[in-house]
């Protein structure tokens, strides 16, 4: 299963599992082939990590990507380089 911040999703976890973990400033979604998990968050000021475990049994990360989301339009018009 899957589980973001008290909130769980059982599916099919026998075999290689995708994850595709997207964070926004107070929105988790994580996506794990048909199943979909969104959670809001409170943000902890200073937070910068993410925590990644298995619960009853072993795991293996094989790649991990970060990419940055882009700053928000609102942000971006409010910038004084606009």
């Amino acid at each position: 299963g899957l589980e973001v911040s008290g909130t769980r999703a059982d599916f099919d976890t026998q075999g290689p599992v995708r994850l595709r973990i997207f964070v926004d400033r107070s929105v988790v979604e994580v996506f794990a082939g048909d199943v979909v998990l969104t959670k809001v968050v409170r943000p902890v000021a200073g937070a910068t990590s993410i925590e990644l475990f298995a619960d009853g049994g072993p795991a293996e990360i094989k790649d991990f990507h970060v990419w940055p989301l882009s700053v928000p339009l609102k942000e971006q018009s409010a910038s004084p380089d606009s």
